[in-house]
């Protein structure tokens, strides 16, 4: 048979209480980092999301033409809009 005298019982508790609290501590941190991980993961996808895009909208759309090609262009189309 055991006897256990209050003050040991105490002395045990404390200790399953702050082995408790360490071991939640270490879920929490745990937790922590894995958000860490998740957010940072998140921020390079949409980054790397945005700079496809930006990168997609400054492309030209046709063969890149100088700015004298472009004049010449302008002025042709003119000459056909205009009535004789």
């Amino acid at each position: 048979m055991w006897l256990i005298c209050p003050v040991s019982a105490v002395i045990l508790t404390s200790l399953c209480d702050s082995r408790m609290a360490q071991d939640h501590r270490g879920e929490i941190l745990k937790f922590q980092q894995e958000e860490r991980l998740l957010l940072k993961a998140w921020k390079n996808m949409s980054s790397a999301l945005q700079q496809q895009t930006l990168d997609g909208d400054l492309r030209p759309s046709g063969p890149v033409q100088s700015f004298l090609s472009r004049q010449r262009q302008s002025s042709r189309r003119r000459r056909l809009l205009q009535p004789r």
